[in-house]
């Protein structure tokens, strides 16, 4: 009996709650759900780069007389940089211009004996096999000055040929020679970066599978200095993985390719100098310092942090530092035994720079110039370095270690030069 009713109060319980519900319910606002999709956004660092850089390479070789360019000028497509001359073609020239005006009196010679034999023959005082022979020589004398003629046409090729033309627009990324320089036919002199440019993203490889061609990307206008962002469309996914990074190019419209330059110096240019600076201020954010000096500034680009992640990338392992650190020993040590004095002693030596100083009859400017003609970058620009005769060799990127193997005797063999240049020139002089 208790159970009957217990049962019969929880029917009734429930029909009471299943009506206050459907009350509620009829009162309450329609809401629809539906399956859609949403923009799973994630933010990338990317750079404005070119599509392709391309060299400007001489057609003859020669010497380098004169050069138009520098880094970063925007040249067009045909544009002369530079001109390679070769004194050869000078001489060659005169001589064939000398060896056409004989021809061409030769030719005008066998023109009036022909004539006159002509004429003789058709009197009959001569016979016909002279005329043959008259008519001979003249062919023989007209087709040696064409033959001449065409080797001036082209000898006067090759000097128009020595314009080394920009292969197509965009700007100067590197200059490969300077003036006085000789190369070889098909040597580059010039590195061009074509102006059409795109957004290169790094992307982790944990969202390789997510990426492919054709997906849309934002890009705020902020970091362009503008208030509306701009869309893209990925267009190209390249297969190998750099660094634990997916690489992709995207095309965005209007990429304003020149914001990403490093400039923030150039706005103080001209200013008065600073008085009454922090004395624990970084020499790196020291205008002044570079003001005071007219040195190198010291500015920070954008674009650089692309490259100071990889580098981080890169220098996190220890067998990284373990190869540098035992390669810049190596270096100091046959660097002494060649008689060079490395500025730190090995104690106190970094791994990533060694100093040098050289000696007065080398000047480092020049050393650093004619090592960067053999192939070998090293710093003597700066202008601490200049002050003390100084030179550097860092190791801080990706290095080669086979040149690194050989830049120590080619270190040698160019100040020893210098100073046998030097000895002979006081020798000459006494």
């Amino acid at each position: 009996m208790r159970c009957g009713r217990t049962m019969r109060r929880l029917i009734a319980v429930s029909i009471l709650a299943a009506a206050a519900f459907a009350a509620n319910a009829a009162g309450a606002e329609t809401l629809t759900v539906a399956l859609r999709p949403v923009a799973d956004e994630k933010a990338v660092f990317a750079t404005v780069e070119s599509i392709s850089v391309v060299p400007a390479r001489g057609r003859i070789g020669g010497t380098i007389v004169q050069l138009n360019v520098r880094e970063g000028d925007p040249v067009t497509r045909g544009q002369a940089i530079a001109a390679i001359g070769d004194d050869k073609l000078a001489l060659q020239m005169k001589s064939l211009d000398a060896q056409i005006d004989a021809l061409q009196a030769q030719s005008s010679q066998a023109q009036t004996d022909f004539s006159r034999t002509e004429g003789l023959v058709e009197r009959g005082t001569l016979p016909r096999i002279k005329l043959d022979e008259a008519r001979t020589a003249l062919n023989v004398a007209e087709n040696a000055l064409r033959a001449r003629t065409a080797e001036r046409a082209v000898v006067q090729q090759q000097f128009n040929e020595g314009q080394v033309l920009a292969p197509a627009g965009g700007r100067v990324l590197k200059k490969l020679v300077a003036v006085g320089s000789v190369v070889l036919p098909g040597d580059a002199v010039a590195m061009i970066a074509q102006q059409d440019f795109k957004l290169r993203l790094r992307v982790p490889e944990r969202h390789a599978r997510f990426l492919k061609a054709g997906d849309k990307i934002r890009v705020d206008g902020a970091e362009f200095g503008e208030q509306t962002s701009k869309s893209g469309v990925i267009d190209l996914v390249y297969p190998q993985i750099e660094d634990g990074r997916v690489i992709a190019d995207a095309v965005v419209a209007g990429l304003p390719a020149e914001r990403g330059a490093a400039g923030l110096a150039a706005v103080f240019v001209g200013a008065p100098s600073v008085r009454g600076r922090p004395p624990i201020l970084p020499r790196y954010l020291d205008l002044d310092y570079w003001l005071a000096r007219d040195s190198v500034p010291f500015t920070h680009s954008s674009n650089l942090v692309a490259a100071l992640d990889a580098a981080l990338a890169q220098a996190a392992g220890s067998a990284r530092m373990l190869r540098t650190a035992r390669d810049a020993r190596w270096l100091r040590q046959t660097l002494r035994a060649r008689g060079m004095c490395v500025v730190a002693p090995e104690a106190s030596a970094s791994p990533a720079v060694t100093t040098i100083a050289l000696p007065a009859e080398c000047p480092s400017l020049e050393i650093g110039e004619a090592l960067e003609h053999r192939g070998y970058e090293i710093s003597c620009r700066s202008a601490y370095l200049a002050e003390r005769n100084w030179i550097q060799i860092a190791l801080m990127g990706e290095y080669d270690c086979r040149a690194l193997r050989e830049l120590p005797g080619a270190l040698a063999a160019t100040c020893s030069g210098y100073t046998c240049a030097r000895r002979a020139k006081a020798s000459g002089e006494l």
